[in-house]
């Protein structure tokens, strides 16, 4: 855990690096006034990798009631400081509860893993002799997890970004209600994923087979997706108005198209995400590559979506 959070906070730092650097291009690019949005979001990617390492090593030992608790106080934490900001009289601080949040969360997380396996849970075996072999840093394993992070993360936010530079501020705004329609659907199918790695990887480790794993949690995700696109997709045309506005009703003929694609991204994720924990590295470069296509695609299409 410590090789893999070194060397992932070394990516992490050159990101931020990189970030800051290009925010005079980004402001262009994105349209954005003011500087202090793009470099206020820097935290995001630090603490952001940060909370999130630390779930995934209490998920990796089977700690699923201490990684809901920091998934839970990143959440609740993040809309009591919206609300903080709209009822102090500063609406325009708002977007500060995001990287706010992350922070209270990765410092939860923190302290949860270190009181629990460095002072009292986790116990070395001195008998044991470590050599670089049975160390050694996965890094097939660790670059192949993080193409599979970053083919969500374009699946699911970079179209917006993309949208909001080759598009007006109504059609974005369109966009950006159908894109979190979309996310809705995709976390809520996600929700049985956090299992997956963990219990794939604890199956292999007893060698017992880990289809049950599969199938098991392919078919909790389905039952979610299906449950959100009749919710938002087919129904949508009751359900969206009611969430977001008399506004939504301008994407509602779009809802059942794109909730339905969102669903059968989610799904693919659940054999990426299965494959990954098997070793199984190609599908975890496919996914990505199916992501760049779909950028790709809006990048040099955009005009006839326009219409």
């Amino acid at each position: 855990f410590k090789s893999s959070l070194r060397y992932a906070l070394y990516t992490v730092s050159l990101i931020s690096l990189i970030w800051i650097v290009t925010t005079p291009f980004l402001m262009s690019f994105f349209r954005v006034q003011d500087k202090a949005v793009l470099l206020f979001f820097t935290p995001v990617i630090i603490f952001g990798f940060l909370a999130y390492a630390f779930q995934g090593f209490l998920k990796g030992g089977l700690r699923f009631f201490w990684a809901a608790v920091v998934m839970l106080v990143e959440a609740v934490s993040k809309l009591l400081l919206a609300i903080i900001f709209v009822y102090s009289g500063h609406p325009e601080w708002v977007y500060l509860a995001i990287p706010s949040s992350l922070v209270i969360a990765a410092g939860v997380g923190g302290t949860v893993v270190w009181l629990m396996y460095m002072k009292t849970a986790f116990v070395r075996d001195q008998d044991k002799e470590y050599t670089k072999e049975t160390v050694a840093f996965p890094f097939t394993f660790f670059f192949s997890s993080m193409a599979v992070s970053l083919s969500t993360i374009l699946f699911l936010s970079v179209d917006v970004l993309l949208v909001k530079h080759f598009f007006n501020e109504s059609q974005s705004g369109q966009y950006a209600l159908l894109s979190l329609t979309g996310k809705m659907i995709y976390f809520l199918g996600a929700l049985p994923m956090v299992f997956m790695v963990t219990l794939v990887s604890w199956r292999d480790g007893l060698k017992q087979s880990s289809k049950k794993v599969l199938s098991t949690i392919f078919s909790s995700v389905l039952a979610l997706v299906t449950l959100g696109v009749g919710t938002f997709g087919v129904f949508g045309f009751i359900t969206t108005p009611i969430l977001f506005g008399e506004k939504a009703r301008e994407v509602v003929e779009w809802l059942p198209l794109y909730t339905l694609s969102i669903a059968l991204f989610t799904l693919s994720n659940v054999l990426v995400t299965y494959h990954l924990a098997k070793r199984r590295y190609s599908f975890s470069v496919v996914s990505l590559g199916f992501s760049l296509a779909m950028i790709a695609g809006i990048w040099f299409d955009h005009d006839e979506f326009k219409d």
